[in-house]
């Protein structure tokens, strides 16, 4: 009688131990998807402010290279209706 209560109390323990154990890699998992999550954020961040300053650049160069271009009419530099 006295073997199976310190086998009980120990299959009690380890019990314990491995909940503990799953407990806490389940709390690692969230932690590393959590950082993920933040990291692709940021990322995704990044790539939208590079993507509007190439756009932003694209448009000054299209409006300075309309500006220069001559009209069919040979000026420079005026509204023209011919585009």
């Amino acid at each position: 009688m006295m073997v199976s209560v310190h086998f009980t109390i120990l299959f009690q323990i380890r019990a314990k131990l491995v909940s503990k154990q799953a407990f806490e890699e389940r709390m690692e998992k969230v932690r590393k998807l959590r950082e993920l999550r933040k990291f692709g954020k940021k990322v995704q961040a990044e790539v939208q402010l590079k993507r509007q300053k190439e756009k932003r650049e694209m448009l000054d160069q299209v409006i300075k290279h309309r500006d220069d271009a001559p009209c069919e009419s040979g000026e420079v530099n005026h509204v023209c209706l011919c585009r």
